[in-house]
């Protein structure tokens, strides 16, 4: 009985690359966004010395591009990282994008553009709202208690520890609304 020679795609699958074509593209374009972002954050208007020495408005935005460039740098290095996943990985790469996804993206660029309108903390109140809804979490009570307590932490840390204070959008809505701060 003779042995049949694998595919090469059943080749990859069993030996993974080091680093993986593919995501040394994503990568590689998640690093030039981050650069091009981080350029953008140089051109921010200083502010004034009488608002004191707090978080600069280039600051928080930098954290965050900072994060995405580490995790780009880890991702060629995935296979090597997981080799005990990276069968299901590679699997799961061959599969469309889930419907629900897309519905998902939807809906965070339709709550990201209606941000500026509604301000922070509505905003804030319906992502923590909606979303666990559209995922399909049913327990309404859980789903209420999470908007609300994620949506007063997060207030709390920028307003009173970082005196970073949010827009209040078209309504009004400001921390000072909420007795505690």
């Amino acid at each position: 009985m003779s042995e049949q020679t694998p595919s090469p795609d059943e080749k990859r699958r069993d030996a993974a690359p080091f680093p993986d074509p593919g995501d040394l593209l994503v990568s590689a374009l998640l690093l030039a966004g981050a650069g091009y972002l981080y350029y953008l954050t140089t051109q921010f208007e200083e502010p004034s010395a009488l608002l004191g020495e707090n978080v600069g408005p280039a600051d928080f935005p930098r954290l965050v591009i900072y994060f995405v460039a580490i995790l780009a740098i880890i991702l060629p290095f995935e296979s090597r990282l997981q080799p005990e996943r990276w069968q299901k990985i590679w699997e799961g790469r061959h599969k469309p994008v889930s419907t629900l996804t897309w519905i998902s993206i939807g809906f965070l660029v339709v709550v990201s553009l209606a941000a500026p309108y509604l301000g922070t903390i509505i905003t804030m109140v319906l992502v923590s709202l909606l979303l666990p809804l559209v995922w399909g979490e049913r327990r309404i009570g859980l789903v209420v208690t999470f908007a609300v307590l994620f949506t007063l932490a997060v207030t709390w840390v920028f307003n009173v520890i970082l005196k970073v204070y949010f827009e209040p959008g078209i309504f009004g809505v400001t921390a000072k609304l909420i007795p505690f701060f």
